[in-house]
């Protein structure tokens, strides 16, 4: 789990530590279960997730054995319970009966909407579609609900969604998770990156190739790929780092809607760019076309109408020639990857000759490849 997620999942557990501070403050010992919760959230903000598991168990069962405030106790239940839900525990449904029993009893302190999100959660039956509409609304409507819950919960959905080829409630529960990271301050550009990818995939495969749902498609794709472009340097020899892979994967469904657009004939907006991500476009989309003999489209791909692209690194000696080609992205899968392969491999690159003084030497380059129908 990345730290920001950490960080805005763990902002609900300051409540119990106020709460704590409030009954125990003049306690010159603190309470057992006030040692364990501290515990939970040292081991969480380090990322040990067992550990935290273990110490917030510990802190439940020794709440409920001295007799702390209900109140107390609910908290601390719906932490194990959170905690337990964005690991798909199976176990997660034990402390949340626990802290639903409180609140019908009147004795709890956490919101209605917060435990109705969080059940729907732990009830999700992904191929139900009853199930997955429960907890979209549960997450709609629960705005009062914290931020890293709700993000999770979203991001489940997601995945259910995605299990079941629900394309219309992976576009909603993506809606979701953005509205749900909007109020986080020090959520980062690969989240919204990665979630862009996603609705722009999810809306191409909803689209039956409708100009609307392309265009909606296209410009959150190349939006993802705008906030996730700083992160596309290779790693050392190639080494396909997550900045690559989440850019990769946005470019490339950036190009194939948009070879899609243009093979049924519909506009295509221009690409916003900065001085910057214009030269870079330049090499990128243009270096295939400079290649002797030029990539060859398949055979199959065009007898089925299908246009798509492909990301790629590709790995360029100091003679201008390319040595090795690694496949990052494909849309659709596999289609067009054997002909890129094919059509990158082993052959001299065109250079300009403004170009040539920044090829004597070999380097890795990224290369997008969109392949269209005319």
């Amino acid at each position: 789990m990345a730290a920001w997620q950490l960080g805005v999942m763990m902002r609900f557990t300051w409540l119990l530590v106020v709460m704590l501070a409030a009954v125990f403050g003049a306690s010159a010992e603190p309470a057992p279960h006030v040692v364990k919760f501290k515990a939970f959230q040292a081991a969480y903000a380090a990322g040990d997730v067992d550990g935290a598991d273990a110490a917030g168990s510990e802190a439940l069962q020794l709440a409920e054995a001295n007799g702390a405030r209900p109140a107390i106790v609910q908290v601390l239940a719906v932490n194990l319970a959170g905690l337990r839900l964005s690991q798909d525990r199976p176990d997660a449904a034990a402390p949340l009966v626990r802290a639903k029993a409180l609140a019908a009893a009147g004795e709890g302190a956490i919101s209605a909407t917060t435990l109705a999100l969080l059940d729907a959660w732990a009830g999700l039956e992904p191929t139900k579609m009853a199930s997955r509409r429960r907890l979209h609304d549960a997450i709609a409507a629960g705005g009062d609900v914290e931020i890293g819950w709700r993000w999770k919960a979203a991001r489940r959905l997601s995945a259910a969604a995605l299990q079941v080829d629900d394309w219309p409630m992976q576009i909603k529960a993506a809606d979701l998770a953005l509205s749900a990271i909007e109020g986080a301050e020090t959520a980062p550009d690969i989240a919204r990156g990665r979630i862009l990818t996603e609705r722009a995939a999810a809306r191409l495969l909803n689209s039956d190739q409708r100009e609307a749902e392309l265009r909606a498609a296209l410009a959150d794709s190349r939006e993802a790929a705008r906030l996730l472009e700083p992160l596309h340097i290779p790693g050392h020899e190639g080494q396909i780092t997550d900045g690559v892979r989440l850019f990769s994967d946005a470019r490339a469904w950036s190009e194939a809607i948009r070879a899609l657009s243009l093979s049924n004939g519909f506009q295509v907006p221009k690409e916003k760019e900065t001085e910057e991500t214009a030269s870079d476009k330049a090499m990128n989309y243009c270096e295939y076309e400079r290649l002797n003999p030029p990539i060859k489209y398949p055979t199959g791909a065009v007898m089925r109408g299908f246009a798509g692209a492909v990301t790629a690194l590709v790995f360029i000696t100091p003679e201008g020639k390319t040595s090795e080609v690694k496949i990052r992205s494909e849309v659709p899968t596999k289609l067009f990857t054997d002909a890129v392969k094919a059509g990158l491999s082993g052959v001299p690159m065109k250079l300009k000759p403004d170009q040539q003084a920044d090829w004597r030497r070999s380097y890795w380059h990224y290369l997008t490849v969109a392949f269209m129908l005319k």
